[in-house]
C-alpha cells in the first residue's frame, strides 16, 4: 500500500511521485473495524470485561464515520452545490457548538458526553445574555453522548440561543455539539455551509455525524 524513481521539481526542490504511484488517504472499512473489535475482545482484562453496549455504540459511531467520510469525499472532490444539498438537506447533522436555533416554537438540540452518571442542568440564554430557560437532566451512564432539546415557552422569539450544560457541582461541561435538521445548503467563499434554521450556520467541514 504504502517503481520509477521520484521526479524532482526544480522550482520547489522537493520530490514527488508520479500520479500513478501517489497514495490517497483511505477510509477504514467495516472489515478493519471488526478486526479491531476482535483484538479488543481478545486483549481485554477478563476480570473487568467491557460492557457489550460499548461495542454497539462503537459500531454505530463507525457507521456514521463511514457515511460522513463518503459524503465529504464526494463534495471535496469537486462536488457541486446540488450534490451537497442532496447529501445534507433534511438530514440531521451534528457539529461542535453550543448554540441552538428556535424556529416556530421548536428548537434544535445540544449533544454532550457526560464524564459521570448523575444530575446535570441546562441553562438557555438569549442574545442579551439573559437566562430564558432551564432544565434538569438525569444521566444514567457515563461516556455515551446525550442529547438535550429545549422546549421553548409559548411566544419565544425565533433566533439563536446559547446553551450551557452544568454537572452536579455546577461546573460547565465542555465539548458541546449542536444538532439539528438541515434547512438549507449554501456556498460561502467556496465552502459548503449548512443552515439549521434561524441563522444557525454550520460549515459542512465541521460536521461529525449525519443521520
Amino acid at each position: 500500500m504504502f517503481g520509477a524513481s521520484p521526479t524532482v521539481s526544480s522550482n520547489l526542490g522537493v520530490a514527488s511521485l508520479p500520479a500513478s504511484q501517489q497514495v490517497s488517504p483511505q477510509v477504514p472499512t467495516a472489515t478493519d473495524f471488526i478486526q479491531l473489535l476482535i483484538a479488543e475482545v481478545e486483549n481485554q482484562d477478563p476480570t473487568q470485561p467491557q460492557n457489550p453496549t460499548q461495542y454497539i455504540t462503537q459500531m454505530a459511531s463507525f457507521s456514521e464515520l463511514q457515511t460522513l467520510s463518503n459524503i465529504q469525499s464526494e463534495i471535496g472532490g469537486g462536488g457541486s452545490l446540488a450534490q451537497a444539498s442532496s447529501a445534507y438537506l433534511d438530514h440531521t447533522v451534528t457539529a461542535p457548538g453550543s448554540n441552538i436555533a428556535v424556529n416556530n416554537g421548536k428548537a434544535t438540540s445540544i449533544v454532550f458526553t457526560p464524564a459521570a452518571a448523575g444530575s446535570y442542568s441546562a441553562s438557555v440564554t438569549n442574545a442579551q445574555g439573559i437566562q430564558v430557560g432551564q432544565a434538569n437532566i438525569s444521566v444514567s451512564g457515563a461516556g455515551s453522548p446525550q442529547a438535550f432539546t429545549w422546549q421553548p415557552p409559548s411566544g419565544t422569539p425565533n433566533g439563536l440561543y446559547s446553551v450551557q450544560i452544568l454537572n452536579s457541582s455546577g461546573t460547565p461541561v465542555s465539548g458541546l455539539s449542536a444538532q439539528g435538521a438541515v434547512q438549507a445548503v449554501t456556498l460561502s467563499n467556496g465552502s459548503v455551509v449548512l443552515n439549521l434554521g434561524s441563522g444557525l450556520l454550520v460549515p459542512a467541514s465541521s460536521v461529525t455525524s449525519v443521520m
